[in-house]
């Protein structure tokens, strides 16, 4: 076998690499690229905990791209995943409160299609004094679905919701959203 010692490798143009015949190059892997990402808005406000059971699809715009490959199944706030891997899911709300509030945004998970718990929670609050606050927390946590049928996930709200306290929800906007993206296999 032959060694290449250099210095210094200068820039070329072009995207192919060419092997000679009868070898082979290894080490490398597939496109690390996401093969799945899938994004939903809520819709309509909340104004009191539980699980949220209404979103839509965001669709892609402009230069914006909310989907790709294949699509996650939701109904009635219950999400099937398209295929088996390794999934990042992120939640994130706009929250309009006042005085003495707390908001708990949680991803629960079932791995039997029957009993949920909640695998993250990220929160937020509002002091004593404070008057018309807007914040927008956000949680993610990476889900192994080893099999469709019966890892599902859903998003509720908890805390203390007082008088002006809103969770926002625009399906077609960005205010409270939840995205699947398959980053791995399983």
């Amino acid at each position: 076998m032959s060694q290449l010692n250099v210095n210094t490798i200068g820039a070329r143009t072009g995207t192919e690499i060419s092997i000679a015949s009868g070898h082979t190059l290894s080490g490398i892997t597939t496109n690390p690229a996401f093969t799945i990402i899938d994004s939903f808005g809520m819709n309509g406000d909340l104004s009191s905990t539980g699980y949220i059971t209404s979103w839509t699809a965001i669709a892609d715009g402009g230069a914006a791209k909310h989907n790709i490959g294949s699509s996650m199944t939701e109904s009635s706030g219950v999400f099937t995943f398209p295929e088996t891997g390794i999934y990042k899911v992120e939640f994130w709300a706009r929250i309009d409160y006042t005085y003495s509030s707390n908001i708990n945004l949680n991803i629960d998970a079932t791995g039997n299609n029957s009993s949920y718990n909640t695998i993250a929670s990220g929160a937020t609050a509002a002091g004593g004094n404070d008057d018309s606050v807007r914040q927008f927390p956000y949680v993610a946590v990476y889900v192994d679905v080893s099999d469709v049928a019966n890892v599902k996930i859903k998003f509720e709200t908890s805390g203390t919701y007082r008088t002006y306290t809103r969770v926002r929800g625009n399906g077609t906007s960005n205010e409270t959203n939840v995205r699947f993206t398959k980053v791995g296999s399983t």
